[in-house]
């Protein structure tokens, strides 16, 4: 290698150095190993599952005084019945999303502190039997009267559910239109036609 050449290398080597100090990186002498934060990256096996969505059900929310289907997806594979019925309701819970409430819709359950609505045991010639939690308490009639149909009409949907037990309190309690209350039986989607989805014309 001739002279000039080695000098030529030597001056870009020396001018690199002086980039990188004044870039404040500090220079080092020998090769060290490049430590990842921990959890710095997330593992692919924690996607969210809305990232591979599963089969689509329907979750009742309220718009201009009438129930009203969104679409939420199961994640993937197989799910009892039971579970696909808790999916339901949990999303219930948890109300419209930011999107669907800017769209108007809005839902007569609680929403802070959320409403819990739980399934209890299982289906009994096609009844579901659902838990009420104390936030039901502090909804006024019209309210309750939303808040069941939309409850019914979320678990209704699946073929195997033909009518809902609302228990509060342990006690059999549904409300109707104008005020009735409902504790002899069961309830369909018949009891609440009044605030059906429309049709479409």
């Amino acid at each position: 290698m001739s002279r000039r050449r080695h000098g030529a290398r030597w001056v870009g080597a020396a001018a690199l150095a002086l980039a990188l100090s004044g870039c404040g990186i500090a220079l080092q002498t020998s090769a060290q190993p490049f430590k990842v934060p921990a959890n710095q990256f997330a593992s692919p096996t924690t996607l969210p599952t809305s990232t591979h969505p599963g089969r689509a059900i329907d979750v009742y929310f309220l718009t201009n005084g009438y129930v009203i289907a969104s679409v939420r997806h199961l994640p993937r594979g197989r799910l009892s019945l039971d579970r696909t019925l808790q999916l339901a309701l949990n999303w219930l819970d948890a109300g419209p999303s930011s999107v669907e409430f800017g769209l108007g819709i809005s839902t007569a359950l609680s929403v802070s502190p959320a409403a819990t609505v739980t399934l209890i045991g299982t289906l009994k010639h096609h009844v579901a039997s659902v838990d009420l939690d104390l936030t039901f308490e502090n909804l006024d009639t019209s309210e309750l009267f939303e808040a069941d149909a939309q409850i019914v009409y979320t678990l209704t949907q699946f073929h195997q559910v033909g009518a809902v037990n609302l228990l509060l309190g342990g006690v059999r309690t549904a409300y109707l239109p104008d005020g009735v209350v409902l504790n002899k039986r069961p309830v369909t989607r018949e009891d609440y036609r009044a605030i059906a989805p429309p049709t479409k014309p």
